[in-house]
């Protein structure tokens, strides 16, 4: 929001400052929080009442995720950055991509090396056979490889936020603080979700291994209702964020005039 804000104000180089700030805070929570998770990975699936026979694979598949905390966090907001300058093409055909890497790395990693045969024709699948934690590496490698194109594409090709010589980072107290005041309620909003789900799930864990398997696949289905919505609100955000910034800047001109 604060980027669009620069933006639409014509301050590219204060937007450039913010885009830094943020690229850098980001990392550094994701970090701290996938070191969080690692720790709490192995009792994790008994806190939520998951059956003995699962617990190990789903141990391995929280770590492996994860882990790769960093990845999908810096690619969510080097996305953010790009939508907040008005490329709204290129974080759309690069999520896009994402989730067409993660079905080939998902059948390199989850599967052995096994013959496959379509029709009349038989040939050599490679594979590791990493199973549960091939599924999860397979995710994130899809979100790594996104992100380092993302990153790159933000610091070196974006048009307006693109890193320019000479221009030295600089930490502003006002922008954090307003950082803070935008991100808090949304912060909130999805610890709120994020806990009805972790509850949902605790709720399901004691009926069996199929019934969560039902509930997720149930709730990946659901999700692709609400990708309208998002792409509506990645695109307003964007536009309410340089408008009110155009208004603030029109109104003193305008009463200039007047007066």
């Amino acid at each position: 929001m604060q980027i669009a804000q620069a933006v639409g104000a014509g301050e590219d180089k204060s937007a450039r400052n913010i885009m830094k700030q943020g690229l850098i805070i980001a990392l550094c929570i994701s970090v701290i929080l996938a070191l969080v998770a690692a720790l709490i990975s192995t009792p994790l699936p008994s806190w939520l009442g998951g059956e003995a026979a699962i617990q190990k694979m789903a141990s391995q598949y929280f770590l492996v995720y994860m882990l790769g905390l960093p990845a999908l966090q810096m690619n969510s907001i080097a996305g953010g950055m790009h939508q907040s300058s008005g490329n709204m093409r290129l974080p759309g055909i690069l999520n896009v991509m994402c989730c067409v890497m993660d079905v080939i790395f998902n059948l390199f990693f989850i599967f052995p090396t096994r013959s496959v045969q379509i029709n009349s024709i038989t040939f050599t699948m490679p594979g590791l056979g990493l199973g549960v934690a091939g599924a999860a590496l397979g995710t994130i490698t899809a979100e790594a490889v996104t992100c380092a194109i993302m990153v790159t594409a933000l610091l070196w090709k974006n048009r307006t936020l693109h890193l320019r010589k000479g221009e030295r980072l600089r930490f502003h107290r006002d922008t954090l603080a307003k950082a803070v005041k935008i991100g808090a309620p949304v912060g909130l909003e999805q610890m709120v979700m994020c806990s009805a789900y972790v509850m949902s799930t605790k709720i399901v864990s004691p009926l069996g291994t199929i019934a969560i398997a039902a509930n997720s696949f149930a709730v990946t289905a659901e999700s692709f209702c609400y990708m309208p919505g998002y792409g509506v609100q990645a695109a307003s955000t964007t536009l309410v964020g340089q408008c009110l910034s155009l208004i603030h800047i029109s109104e003193p001109t305008r009463l200039r005039r007047i007066s």
